[in-house]
């Protein structure tokens, strides 16, 4: 990935919905959120950040995933607000929703503690 640096300038006010380094709970993973990911301004704040120069590619393709994920997150909302009976309330939920794209990374133990039963991360 990118250095640390750069990293760790990938901010927000909603816990983990930036960048999420190393922790002494989950040393083998780190995380990069990419928060409005169904927007073009929020594809290109991340895109910016890691390639000042831009990245076309990359900014398509992640808008592209983000949107099609999206859109089957509002059909099975939809099944479900229909399954309980509450399509009333459904579109106010799907307005209020926030999408994050998240790239994770996970390591292996290396060295001595490898082939140990080590934790990479915490149970999600």
């Amino acid at each position: 990935m990118y250095a640390l640096e750069v990293k760790l300038l990938n901010t927000t006010d909603t816990p983990y919905h930036g960048y999420t380094e190393q922790i002494p709970s989950m040393p083998l993973f780190e995380s990069l959120g990419i928060e409005n990911a169904t927007t073009t301004e929020g594809v290109e704040k991340i895109t910016k950040l890691m390639w000042p120069s831009g990245n076309e590619n990359f900014s398509k393709s992640v808008l592209m995933f983000s949107k099609a994920v999206a859109e089957l997150y509002q059909i099975v909302m939809w099944m479900v607000a229909k399954s309980y009976g509450i399509e009333e309330i459904c579109e106010s939920l799907l307005e209020s929703s926030v999408h994050v794209l998240r790239f994770m990374k996970y390591l292996c133990p290396q060295g001595d503690d490898q082939g140990k039963s080590s934790r990479c991360c915490s149970s999600h």
